[in-house]
Order: structure tokens, then C-alpha cells, then sequence
């Protein structure tokens, strides 16, 4: 996947699936979220990229939880941690 296409993916991923009560969105949420962290191990400027996502969706104060530092492949929004170990 190329930057630009990651970007994309990134941009369009709805960051509030974990908060959702239909769990259809919340499944398609996750897989979305397990494609982009998939897509991130090969590219330099992924937690660059998902990082402006979150300033751009997220409001000042709730953002670190979503904020990804390096190693990317490795971090996950703290509320996705919790719901989703051991799931699969």
C-alpha cells in the first residue's frame, strides 16, 4: 500500500466504531482498524499520518488515547486494548 492509499484508508476509517451499540459496526470497525495497523508496518510515516487523522476527528483533550507512537504495529487506542483482547 502506498502512502497516499494509506492515507485514504486512514481518513475514511470512522475512529468512534469502539463506542458504537451495533456490533456489526463495532466488528467492521475493528477489521478496518487490524487492516490499517497491518498496512502501517511498512510505511515510515504511518503514526504521522493516522496521528493528523486523529487532530483532524478527535476534539483537543480526548486525543492522546487514539495518538499512535513508535513502533506503530504495536499501539492501539486504550479502549480498543481493553475490548478487544483475547477476541478472535
Amino acid at each position: 500500500m502506498t502512502e497516499s492509499e494509506f492515507t485514504r484508508f486512514v481518513n475514511a476509517h470512522d475512529l468512534s466504531y469502539v463506542y458504537s451499540d451495533d456490533d456489526s459496526v463495532y466488528r467492521r470497525g475493528m477489521a478496518q482498524y487490524r487492516e490499517i495497523v497491518e498496512a502501517a508496518k511498512s510505511l515510515p510515516n504511518a503514526a504521522a499520518i493516522w496521528n493528523a487523522n486523529v487532530d483532524r476527528k478527535v476534539r483537543a483533550g480526548c486525543r492522546e488515547e487514539y495518538y499512535w507512537t513508535v513502533p506503530t504495529a504495536t499501539v492501539r487506542p486504550a479502549d480498543v486494548v481493553a475490548l478487544t483482547e483475547g477476541a478472535d
